[in-house]
């Protein structure tokens, strides 16, 4: 037989009341209810707990010994219980999400303002990282929730549909959207695959560089030998870079963005609310998508 909580907090309220029916009172139980849940935990324990004498119940030396090692389980369980409210009532707990770096630059500063409003005690842990990444972060439980734009995952990841967002020209500004005499600028190479069986763009943009990532991307075309696409709401950094962002034309290009959450895993509370709000408040320019989950 296993010890059970019933049976430390009967012991508890005997101990504490010295007496059965003072405990018994207390505990809303009868008296022989008290008894044999005292009972069956000395005999789990193969001590007695309690001398009785007639007029109540004394401590024995064992008893009086184990008393404050079921008190602290009792603390501890306690504690448990108030986290786990805590957490169902988001009045604690932490966030930790995986998201794109122009999307922690320009879209998650307004969501945060609300995720924070409503749930000031929930502490957030942001990993601002490539979109190449986000599924990797997912799978090596870096991060509880992310969002980034499709990738292909292994089974230990679930993507769900968030977003469709508009895919932009970006030029440096003033100059037009010709592509001649201008380098392409690659940060993924999915998204390359993306834009040339849309556009054909290798072929009108000459040779191509490559880097990690879309904000080194934006910063070099400003200076005005580079072109590259990126998403609708990375136009917030149009201003800083010296940067123009324009339609492609027929056929149009967009992309789908997912919430990236690890398969067979409980999503928390957070988590769960800031999904909610993530669906309900897309970027500049993208439409939402159904999420099932």
């Amino acid at each position: 037989m296993k010890i059970t909580l019933r049976q430390i907090r009967a012991f508890a309220a005997v101990a504490e009341t010295q007496g059965f029916t003072t405990a018994a009172e207390r505990l809303n139980l009868t008296q022989s209810a008290v008894s044999m849940l005292v009972r069956q935990l000395e005999e789990i324990l193969g001590l007695e707990l309690f001398i009785r004498t007639g007029r109540g119940v004394m401590l024995t030396e064992f008893g009086d010994q184990a008393r404050p090692v079921f008190a602290r389980v009792m603390a501890d369980l306690e504690g448990v219980q108030d986290a786990a409210q805590g957490l169902r009532a988001l009045s604690r707990g932490t966030l930790r999400l995986a998201l794109t770096q122009v999307l922690a630059a320009t879209w998650l500063p307004g969501v945060l303002d609300r995720f924070s409003h409503d749930h000031p005690g929930v502490a957030l842990e942001i990993a601002d990282i490539t979109g190449d990444r986000i599924v990797q972060a997912i799978a090596r439980d870096e991060a509880e929730i992310g969002i980034g734009p499709a990738r292909s995952h292994g089974p230990d990841v679930v993507s769900l549909p968030l977003w469709r967002v508009p895919i932009r020209l970006v030029t440096p500004r003033g100059q037009g959207t010709g592509q001649e005499g201008r380098q392409w600028i690659h940060y993924s190479d999915e998204f390359r695959v993306l834009l040339e069986q849309a556009h054909q763009l290798h072929e009108a943009a000459g040779s191509a560089i490559r880097v990690r990532s879309l904000i080194p991307a934006l910063a070099m075309i400003g200076r005005g030998r580079y072109v590259t696409a990126a998403p609708s709401y990375a136009a917030g950094f149009a201003e800083q870079f010296d940067i123009a962002f324009h339609d492609f034309p027929d056929p149009a290009v967009t992309q789908e963005f997912m919430i990236y959450l690890r398969r067979d895993h409980a999503v928390s509370p957070a988590a769960r609310a800031f999904q909610e709000i993530a669906v309900s408040a897309p970027p500049i320019g993208a439409t939402r998508l159904v999420v099932t989950r």
